[in-house]
Parts: C-alpha cells; sequence; structure tokens
C-alpha cells in the first residue's frame, strides 16, 4: 500500500471527513493484504460447532481490520458484572457468517431454486463484515461519541445509519478488505450497500430483496447470533429457540423475510427475551455506571484541548500519543489496552485504574414507577419520555455538580435505561399464499406510542413503568448524600407537588 499522508490537525476542514481519517489510519498502519492459502478451513465455536470457511474467507477473516474485532468485546464493559461476558466481535462475526449461510440454504429450500455463487458470496461476506467498524467498548462507545458536538460532527449522524456501519462501509472499500473481495469476484460497494441498507444499489447489483434482511431487518443473522451468544457467556437464560425460526423462514408477498404462522411463537419468544436481556444484561445498573466512567474519561480528554494524552504503541514500536478526539482513535486500541495506556492526566488514568479494579460508581438513587405515590401510570410515562432525553439528562447532571461542588464533576451522573427497539416486526409473519399477518406476531404494535411518547403496548409500558429506570451514580462513599440530592432534583423537575418519591 502506497504511503498515505497522516491524518491532518484538528481545525482544518479535512479533520472531520470520515473517509480521510479512515484511509489516513489503514495507510499508517501499514494494513496490507494477508496471503491466500490453499484450503479451506473447520473453526470451532461453542454455539455452532465447525463453522467451514473457504480460503477467501479466512484471509478476510486475517486482515487487520478483522483481527482487530478479536480484541473488542461484544457487550463492551457488561463483562464487569457478568464475567463470562468477555466474548469478541471477532466471535459473533464467525456466527452471523454461519448463521447467514443456513438462512441463505433455508431460502432456496423455500423457493426451489438456487441463488446465484455471486450472490451467495456476497451476502456471506457482508454476513462476515457487517461489524467490522466497531470501535472499542463496541456500542457503549458509540453512545458516547454521540452525545459528543466535536465528534459527532466527523460523521453523518443524521442518515439513520449507525457510526459503526458507516466505517465498515469504508474499511470494506479501501485495502486490504477490497482487495479481498475483488479477487472473489464480489463488489466491496455491494458489501457496504448490504450494511448499510442502500436499496438503490442492491437493486442495481441484482440483489434479491429477501437477502437484504439476512444481513439488517428483524429477523437479521446478526440477532439470530447474538441473542443465543450473548445469552450463553452471560449466563442470563433465555427461551430462543432458533432451530424453529430457521425451520419457519419464509419470504413475504413483499420480498421482505418472514416466518410462517407456524413459527410465529418462536419469534414472539424471541421477541421477548430481547424485552428481557435490556432489563436483566445490556441495561443493568453497574454496566451503566460502567459506561459512565469511561464517559468521564472521555470528556476529561476532549475538554483539555489536545493536553491530555494516552499513549499507544505505534506500527514502528515506539510509543504514540492519542486524544481520542478523532473516531479513529477510537479503532486503534482493544479494551484492556485502552484501559491499560499510560495516560498523562492523573483524572484519566484514576478513571482507568478504578475501572480495572472494578471499583464503580453505585447507585445513588434509581427512578422507576414503584418509587413514585400520586402520580398515574400516563403521567409518569409521560414524564419519563421528557427526563430520558439526552439533554434533560445533562440538565439534571449539572444541578447535580452544583449541589455538589465537593465531588469531582466525573463522578456524578444520571443515566436512564434503553429500551428495545423492534421495528418492522409487523410484516414478519406470513401466511397461506405468503401474505401479510400483521397481527401475526403479539409484538406487531411494538413502535406504537401517542402523541406524548407514551407505549401503547402492554409489554413496552410494563418495561417503561418498572424497568426502564432512570439512574443517579456516584461514588460509594457518598451515595446515600447525592441519592437525596437526586430525589430532590428529580422531584423539582416533576413540578407536581402533589407527586412523591421514595427516599434514596
Amino acid at each position: 500500500m502506497g504511503q498515505i499522508t497522516p491524518t491532518p490537525p484538528l481545525g482544518t476542514p479535512s479533520s472531520f471527513a470520515l473517509r480521510d481519517q479512515i484511509v489516513a489510519w489503514l495507510g499508517e498502519i501499514e494494513a496490507n493484504l494477508p496471503p491466500l492459502g490453499e484450503k479451506a478451513k473447520h473453526i470451532r465455536d461453542p454455539l455452532h460447532g465447525a463453522i467451514v470457511l473457504s480460503p477467501y474467507e479466512i484471509r478476510l477473516l486475517d486482515s487487520l481490520p478483522m483481527q482487530r474485532l478479536r480484541g473488542i468485546r461484544q457487550l463492551g464493559l457488561a463483562y464487569l458484572t457478568f464475567p463470562g461476558a468477555g466474548h469478541s466481535r471477532f466471535e459473533h462475526a464467525l456466527g452471523v457468517r454461519f448463521v447467514a449461510k443456513r438462512m441463505l440454504d433455508r431460502l432456496e429450500e423455500v423457493q426451489g431454486r438456487a441463488y446465484s455463487a455471486n450472490q451467495r458470496a456476497t451476502v456471506l461476506a457482508a454476513a462476515l463484515l457487517h461489524d467490522v467498524g466497531h470501535g472499542i467498548f463496541s456500542h457503549a462507545i458509540e453512545g458516547i461519541i454521540a452525545l459528543n458536538p466535536h465528534l459527532r460532527a466527523q460523521y453523518d449522524a443524521t442518515n439513520g445509519t449507525a457510526l459503526h456501519e458507516q466505517v465498515g462501509a469504508v474499511l470494506i472499500e479501501h485495502d486490504p478488505i477490497a482487495t479481498c473481495l475483488r479477487t472473489m469476484g464480489i463488489a466491496p460497494t455491494v458489501v457496504s450497500a448490504l450494511i448499510l441498507q442502500q436499496a438503490e444499489v442492491l437493486l442495481r447489483h441484482d440483489i434479491p430483496r429477501e437477502l437484504w434482511g439476512i444481513i439488517s431487518g428483524p429477523l437479521d443473522a446478526d440477532k439470530l447470533d447474538y441473542f443465543a451468544r450473548d445469552s450463553y457467556f452471560s449466563g442470563v437464560v433465555t427461551s430462543v429457540d432458533p432451530e424453529r425460526i430457521m425451520q419457519t423462514l419464509s419470504i413475504g408477498e413483499r420480498h421482505q423475510l418472514a416466518v410462517t404462522l407456524a413459527g410465529a411463537s418462536a419469534l414472539d419468544k424471541m421477541l421477548y427475551d430481547r424485552v428481557h436481556m435490556y432489563g436483566d444484561l445490556y441495561g443493568h445498573q453497574k454496566i451503566l455506571a460502567a459506561e459512565m466512567m469511561v464517559r468521564a474519561l472521555v470528556e476529561t480528554m476532549l475538554q483539555s484541548g489536545r493536553k491530555s494524552r494516552i499513549s499507544i504503541r505505534g506500527q514502528d514500536g515506539r510509543s504514540l500519543g492519542i486524544h481520542l478526539d478523532r473516531v479513529t482513535d477510537y479503532l486503534r486500541l482493544s479494551d484492556e489496552a485502552f484501559l491499560a495506556a499510560p495516560a498523562n492526566n492523573p483524572t484519566v488514568a484514576g478513571i482507568q485504574t478504578r475501572l480495572l479494579r472494578r471499583d464503580l460508581l453505585h447507585r445513588a438513587y434509581a427512578l422507576s414507577y414503584d418509587a413514585v405515590s400520586g402520580a398515574t401510570e400516563e403521567a409518569y410515562l409521560g414524564v419519563l419520555q421528557r427526563i430520558r432525553r439526552p439533554d434533560t439528562l445533562a440538565t439534571l447532571r449539572r444541578e447535580l455538580i452544583a449541589r455538589h461542588p465537593e465531588i469531582p464533576a466525573t463522578d456524578l451522573w444520571f443515566a436512564a435505561t434503553r429500551s428495545p427497539m423492534m421495528t418492522g416486526v409487523g410484516a414478519s409473519v406470513v401466511g397461506l399464499g405468503h401474505h401479510t399477518v400483521p397481527t401475526g406476531s403479539a409484538f406487531h404494535d411494538w413502535d406504537q406510542r401517542d402523541a406524548m411518547g407514551i407505549p401503547q403496548h402492554s409489554i413496552l409500558r410494563h418495561f417503561e413503568l418498572y424497568r426502564a429506570k432512570v439512574y443517579c451514580f456516584a461514588p460509594p462513599a457518598v451515595a446515600q448524600q447525592v441519592g437525596q440530592t437526586a430525589r430532590a432534583i428529580l422531584r423539582e423537575f416533576w413540578g407536581d407537588l402533589t407527586v412523591t418519591l421514595a427516599p434514596a
């Protein structure tokens, strides 16, 4: 690969171009083309057994952008609470590739005809590469980047695609991955279009619509793998029946992926378990507390105006200082390397040490409907929608910091549990003649909300009443005192004097 000019300093227009950043980073780290082997390989997976990959797929795996996924945990900081949840994005990528192949085989059986070799290879490559753009701590860091104006300005935060998908698309369209794909007869732009769901590109290259759903949709290979994988490694038990979903997989009248009515109960189990996992795993209070500590670390770095840096190993073995002020900085490290990297800012170094030792912030206060007296469900849910907005959480936190000047601002946070999204479920069940059965799933109207944003689906409503909590976090030594303050601030925000909140 030719010499590429390093990313220019902040403040220049091109420093905000995501593509320019990534191309410069690839040149800097010398992400060369791996050699092509001669034989297929069998890779053992604890969920799926033997996963057989061609020499060309092995070369994709051996590329540096893919190998870095070994050091990025699928569930971010969840391992601090669920010790078994240390599985990586690399393992998940292999699992999605396995599931995607099974889905292709099933769809060919349903239709009684085969897809072209190129169509199959393109879908399988997209499955393998779908998470190649993830940075440290996976989705947790994406949420932190999205809330920072400087970092948010470096990518398109308005086009409906996640940051890791945008980063992945650039990686796929540049070497070494692009050359790997071309030698397989696959157009890199079509693989990235599958990940970004760019209909115009996919239609132009004759990729059938149902194949789009294998990569992204209510029944995609990603979900079928990570539900089972996250449950297996975290120990959070679920009742997902991926075999039944696979057996009943079909194609709807609009060429969407769906299950037949015979598989609707298996689909509903999977969706219910998604709700369960959001409450018991993804939204666990200790995981949120750890995420706030990482956010404090990042904000401390950014607020220092490039005076703060962490030192990482450069390509030539010498120390390289980064400031976490570019999106590509979050691609340079593994999760562990990020926490262990020497930092010249004592606040940053202190947070790193506490995370390594699992010395986490504690819950000072938790708001849910059972902590409220004198309010109807409708009133509570209406207030909850307002509180959970990022700008409201930031306002509440500023007030908390103002009332506790003796406590470092990096140790005081308000955070809210996220609610699960289930877009497109209403078209995911088909009956006779492949006609969509809009009410075939019990979750068909999941996203329906009234003008105030209050959910109408009974399970989502229950989740937001009792599981989607708003937390205040603080150091353990002052948690009780801070909890009393948080309760008062939330009470003032509510504004209704007839409402009382439970003590901290």
